[in-house]
Parts: C-alpha cells; structure tokens; sequence
C-alpha cells in the first residue's frame, strides 16, 4: 500500500467528523441533534394526522423506522429521548392496545415548523455556494454520498458493526 492510498481512509474519516462538527452549527436547537431533528421532520412530514391522536401527525415505532430507514431499537431510544424533552408523547391505541402511536406535541409541531425552514434555507445556500465556487453536482455528490454509506455498511456488518462479534456489554462502532 503506498502512501497515498494509506491517507485516503483517514482524510475520508477527516471529512466525516468535519461534516459532523459542520451540523452542529446549523441545528436548529443545541440540545437536538440531526438524527433526532429528522425523526421529528419524518413524523411530521409522513405521519398520519388521526382523530384518536388528537389530529397531530403520529406513526407507530415501526413505521417510522422504517420510513427512516432505520432499526427499531435505534429509533425507539430516540423516540425516548424526545418524549423526555417534551417533543413527542406516546398514545396506546383505543382499538387494538398491541398498537403504540408516537405523536408529535403542540411543542414538537411547532419545533419543526419554527425550525424546518430554517435548516432547509441554510442548507440551500451552501448547495448554492458549492455549485456556484466548485461547479459540483451536488446531487452526484449526495449519490456518492449514500452509495459510500451502502459501501461501509456491506463492509463492516459482519466485522465491528456486527453485534455478534462484541463480547457482552462492548458496543459496537456504529
């Protein structure tokens, strides 16, 4: 392996922490982080506003991994986590208790609305600025972008993302 292709991996791991650290400045609370701000986009962009939920957009844990692209128990802590913040609150379903809603709050609601807005603004000025300074096709790169994440994912599910390999109580990488 020469030098090069040595300081690829680690300039890529550069760029993911820069991106990372990048959010923060653009999160809309500092208290919210991005995957927990797109949970709350996803359910109020794809719930279903029902009459039982007091007509505020709600979605079961599973439906909302799922829309998410996500695992249950990864969206179940987060959905945890906002309930304690006061963003979301669970309703048992009238009809068949087996069902669980995870239902935006007055709160939650005006959270994102307040704030939806003003994450997309911020983001489209930096897509204009990449496409006005660099000439970049920011949709190839949004492409390269999750074929990398579909890449590493491959990569690393059977070795340290696999949660078989880790002795109890270790956690994995991702």
């Amino acid at each position: 392996m020469n030098k090069f292709e040595q300081t690829l991996p680690m300039e890529l791991l550069r760029a993911m922490d820069h991106l990372g650290k990048a959010w923060r400045c653009t999160s809309p609370r500092p208290n919210l982080n991005k995957s927990s701000f797109f949970t709350l986009m996803t359910l109020r962009k794809y719930g279903v506003r029902q009459e039982q939920t007091g007509g505020l957009p709600a979605m079961t844990i599973s439906e909302l991994a799922k829309t998410m692209e996500q695992t249950n128990p990864t969206v179940s802590q987060r959905v945890a986590k906002l309930e304690e913040k006061g963003y979301v609150q669970r309703i048992p379903d009238k009809e068949d208790r087996r069902t669980v809603w995870v239902q935006l709050t007055q709160q939650g609601d005006q959270l994102v609305e307040q704030t939806s807005s003003q994450v997309h603004n911020r983001m489209q000025q930096v897509i204009d600025k990449m496409e006005q300074q660099h000439h970049a096709s920011v949709q190839q790169l949004i492409r390269l972008i999750h074929f990398m994440a579909d890449l590493m994912e491959q990569e690393f599910s059977n070795t340290e993302c696999g949660t078989k390999n880790f002795e109890k109580g270790e956690k994995p990488l991702c």
